[in-house]
């Protein structure tokens, strides 16, 4: 039995004598070479949430079915995703029918094309009162950090010809290179942006938003996340928002009636971004430029418990405050 498993048995028998408060599912899923514990800060900050409110909301679910597995492309992983989410929703309903009742993701990096893909495969038509659904959950948020929604074309900020950064993606992460750089029209990366298959559970969500370092994530540029060019991030830039005696910056993006598609990092991307998104800028300024740390840094990374750090857990405790308001 996994960790998540105990955690929500636990929960579900604590509530087995009383009428329990409808439950949010929150699936937590890692980036490229993860493992589950990497999010382990949002796990704690959602059990603080719930502890601090008196009562038992947010369940978290980071599956550990794709640990591993990251180079066999976005497909692979999200279809192991889908698969273990709907046993542990079986397993919910097997504990205390009723008990889940709305379902968020909070994506970091790769986790975020993977996330897609499962909404996608798993949306439902309807529900019997014909709302529409997801596995028969309402869809509240979907949260990304850093995570390339538009495919790359430099890797590492390097400007080299597709013809090149794609077999050689492939050699160094398989067919998750292939299909991060292999921007054609057929590929996973538009087909997730184009296809009304992807789109329209995305759709669903009361809320999407996007987290991006403005400077110093070496791996995903911020336009690659927001999906929009650099000058028309720059021009809808609202007041910033200073915490932690001044070491970390958030801005909210203004958002906008429409977007042209010259203002876009990609003009395929339309489709995706007219869905409507809250996009989030943030600047560390404890990140040196030349250290390769700030992709992980953003989500509070726990990865072998050293990138952890309080820059980090504010913008995920932003995160947090995000879903519990989304979720009333």
């Amino acid at each position: 039995e996994g960790r998540t498993d105990a955690r929500l048995r636990s929960i579900v028998e604590d509530q087995m004598a009383s009428e329990p408060p409808p439950c949010h599912l929150v699936v937590l899923l890692h980036g490229i070479d993860g493992y589950p514990t990497e999010l382990l800060n949002v796990e704690k900050q959602l059990e603080a949430y719930r502890n601090a409110q008196g009562h038992k909301l947010f369940i978290p679910f980071a599956p550990d079915c794709y640990v591993g597995k990251t180079h066999n492309g976005v497909e692979e992983c999200g279809r192991a995703v889908s698969a273990a989410l709907r046993e542990f929703l079986q397993g919910c309903q097997d504990h205390k029918p009723g008990v889940v009742t709305q379902i968020s993701f909070v994506c970091h990096s790769l986790g975020g094309l993977i996330g897609r893909f499962v909404i996608g495969d798993l949306a439902s038509e309807t529900s019997a009162s014909g709302a529409a659904k997801i596995l028969g959950l309402q869809p509240v948020s979907f949260v990304t950090t850093s995570s390339p929604h538009l495919g790359l074309r430099r890797p590492f900020g390097v400007p080299l010809p597709e013809a090149v950064t794609v077999p050689v993606s492939g050699l160094v992460v398989g067919n998750t290179g292939r299909d991060i750089f292999g921007l054609q029209a057929d590929g996973i990366v538009r087909r997730l942006a184009a296809e009304d298959k992807f789109t329209s559970p995305l759709a669903l969500f009361r809320s999407r938003r996007m987290y991006a370092l403005e400077t110093g994530d070496h791996v995903i540029p911020v336009e690659r996340s927001l999906l929009l060019s650099a000058r028309t991030i720059r021009n809808k830039v609202a007041a910033p928002t200073s915490l932690l005696d001044g070491s970390l910056t958030i801005w909210e993006l203004a958002a906008s009636a429409t977007i042209q598609e010259q203002e876009l990092a990609e003009p395929w991307a339309a489709k995706l971004e007219a869905l409507g998104w809250s996009k989030v800028m943030v600047q560390m300024h404890s990140i040196k430029w030349w250290l390769p740390t700030g992709h992980v840094k953003i989500s509070a990374n726990q990865k072998d418990g050293f990138f952890g750090d309080r820059e980090g857990s504010c913008v995920m405790q932003d995160v947090v405050c995000h879903l519990a308001q989304q979720s009333s």
